[in-house]
């Protein structure tokens, strides 16, 4: 509504949310709970896990992070 009424307005960053580790495990998590099938690269929650899942969200932050510069 804001965005409609002021059209000077603008809203910064919520792109530097993203990348959060807490919001990325919860994004995961919910995945994981509704049982999300394999991305585009086609890695499963098993390959993530066998990664080790914490490892993998730093460097899935690390990368969004580098996006968001």
């Amino acid at each position: 509504m804001k965005a409609k009424s002021e059209a000077a307005t603008r809203f910064y960053s919520l792109w530097d949310k993203v990348y959060w580790i807490d919001i990325l495990l919860e994004a995961y998590r919910r995945c994981r709970a509704n049982r999300g099938a394999a991305g585009v690269d086609d890695t499963t929650f098993r390959d993530i896990e066998d990664q080790g899942l914490v490892g993998w969200l730093q460097r899935l932050s690390n990368r969004l992070g580098s996006q968001a510069r």
